[in-house]
């Protein structure tokens, strides 16, 4: 539907800004948990971290009620400035914080560490624009190329894993984008290769079109593992096929 195609290519467009604490949340048995926490937010800045179960909003339980999702948004409501306590429960302790919402531009592809010897790279989207709406100009492959949006933010992840003996690349929940940043990304992780063939039809001829790898993509001799659920959509489902087509990437 052209309505709805304008709808979703303004969203992946534009960079997802507005009042927030800075964590998302998912339900896992049978309790709301932090799903992950954006770099530099109130919630990163508090300590708040990937797994804590809410346990209480401004003094009212979650665990006990049957819309908990419901109950802890309708909790939160309101814009830059907002206030709200959250109690949190990690490792059979109890953590009560305030966090006030601020205007966050959130990032869509970024680092955090699991191990002293591997880090996660979660990605949420395939944007064009997302924190920085500079163009990142490199020349690694003998040509000059550039990377906008959620690549050049993947790009920046991965020079901060270097050093790791593997990479988790988590795609749950990620319902796509352009496949121009997905195809780019894809070509970071490997060398050589075809990633998939696309069909278009123009003007009433169909073309057949093979993307294929650039030789020497950032993190192509890297171990890499792949996290997705029924939430990962679209590109993400591209990007998973188009790494495991060329490498063992579990």
């Amino acid at each position: 539907d052209p309505t709805q195609a304008a709808i979703l290519f303004e969203e992946f467009s534009t960079p997802n800004e507005g009042g927030a604490f800075g964590f998302s949340t998912r339900f896992e048995n049978d309790t709301l948990k932090i799903n992950y926490v954006f770099p530099g937010s109130p919630a990163d800045r508090e300590g708040i971290m990937r797994g804590d179960i809410l346990f209480e909003v401004n003094g009212k339980p979650l665990l006990t009620d049957d819309n908990a999702l419901s109950l802890f948004y309708t909790e939160i409501e309101g814009g830059v400035g907002t206030t709200s306590t959250i109690k949190i429960l990690r490792e059979n302790t109890f953590i009560t914080t305030s966090l006030t919402k601020e205007n966050i531009r959130f990032a869509t592809a970024w680092k955090d560490s699991l191990t002293p010897y591997s880090s996660l790279i979660q990605i949420t989207g395939f944007e064009i624009s997302t924190l920085d709406d500079s163009q990142e100009i490199y020349t690694t492959r003998g040509e000059q190329d550039t990377a906008v949006g959620t690549h050049k933010e993947f790009r920046e992840a991965l020079r901060q894993s270097k050093d790791d003996l593997v990479t988790v690349i988590d795609l749950r929940g990620n319902p796509g984008g352009f496949v121009s940043i997905c195809t780019s990304m894809i070509d970071e992780l490997i060398s050589d290769g075809v990633f998939f063939i696309t069909t278009r039809i123009d003007q009433g001829t169909i073309f057949h079109d093979t993307i294929s790898a650039n030789p020497g993509g950032i993190a192509h001799q890297r171990d890499i593992i792949l996290l997705a659920d029924a939430n990962s959509a679209s590109c993400s489902e591209l990007f998973i096929q188009g790494v495991r087509t060329n490498q063992e990437a579990p």
